[in-house]
């Protein structure tokens, strides 16, 4: 008989980056704004694709505005990375915990594994991996210049997973495109590259959930949806956005989802999270408050994350 006990990690940092070299030092924009110095030394150059099934794509070029500015600094010139916005778990993405740490936790007759907090490209699966790393090793050398990149034949290079047009697509938008515009607001710069939030627990039945991306202070991309309570286990939800997917939801759902839809695509077209919030902020479609919604977007503008990170879990099955 097989058991399953789900246990909270209190404490655990997760840092996931995949990018072409390993940094001395990161370039730290909020602290030069703290410095009083309102110019930002580097500019970004970034491409996203977005997909329906909240799969965003991202490549990333930053360097220097003025040539060997700061040689103490080594800046990650090409990135890539994907991440899920819309969903937080698959199990194609649970790890088993390495045997250092299953040993120092359980005996051997259990299996432990580890639930990621949320979805990065490159853990779902080997062949991902092998494309990662591929890009990383092999495409992305951070000694390449622009031109070399440019160059690049992509029949070259065989991937396993990703769509490698797609790839190429990206590296080459942001290669030639424009600087991406530069939010001076400090409190904007202060916030994560990416994120993937939640209320703390279910009020009612359902609770938000909101997932960001942005690179030069503004909001590039965000997710807002609404998860249903379904039963006690981590994974015992419904989300709105499927409902509405799934043509079974009802006009007061719609409305609701037309509605953060709305709030959501304003965001990204301002960059601020609290634009119009007087227009919804003291709504109430059927069961779903909006004012919960007002509170979650105002602490991310205030920058009070805290309360929204879940940490990972461990589930320990016990044979």
């Amino acid at each position: 008989m097989m058991k399953t006990t789900l246990v909270l990690v209190i404490i655990i940092t997760i840092s996931i980056t995949f990018s072409s070299c390993n940094k001395k030092e990161t370039i730290d924009i909020p602290t030069i704004l703290n410095n009083g110095n309102s110019d930002i030394p580097v500019f970004r150059r970034v491409a996203r694709e977005v997909l329906e099934n909240g799969w965003v794509f991202t490549f990333v070029y930053e360097d220097w505005k003025e040539a060997n500015i700061n040689n103490d600094i080594d800046l990650i010139r090409y990135s890539f990375y994907g991440m899920n916005i819309r969903y937080k778990y698959d199990d194609n993405y649970i790890q088993e915990v390495n045997q250092e740490t299953e040993k120092s936790i359980t005996d051997a007759n259990t299996v432990t594994k580890f639930i990621p907090p949320f979805l990065m490209y490159g853990q779902g699966s080997p062949q991902q991996e092998n494309d990662i790393r591929l890009i990383n090793q092999e495409i992305l050398n951070s000694e390449r210049s622009v031109e070399e990149l440019l160059a690049l034949n992509p029949d070259d290079y065989n991937f396993e997973d990703l769509d490698k047009n797609m790839f190429f697509k990206l590296m080459r938008t942001a290669l030639m495109g424009e600087a991406q515009k530069e939010n001076t607001n400090l409190s904007y710069w202060d916030k994560p590259s990416h994120a993937f939030l939640r209320e703390p627990s279910y009020l009612n039945g359902y609770r938000f959930q909101i997932a960001f991306l942005q690179e030069t202070g503004y909001v590039d991309e965000i997710y807002i949806d609404i998860l249903y309570r379904t039963g006690d286990d981590y994974k015992d939800y419904i989300q709105l956005s499927d409902i509405i997917d799934n043509n079974t939801a009802t006009d007061e759902q719609k409305k609701v989802f037309e509605e953060i839809t709305r709030i959501r695509n304003e965001i990204k077209e301002t960059g601020s999270y609290l634009i119009n919030a007087d227009v919804y902020k003291q709504k109430v479609i059927g069961d779903i408050e909006l004012s919960r919604l007002y509170t979650f977007l105002s602490n991310i503008h205030e920058n009070n994350f805290e309360i929204y990170y879940e940490s990972p879990h461990i589930e320990i099955i016990e044979n």
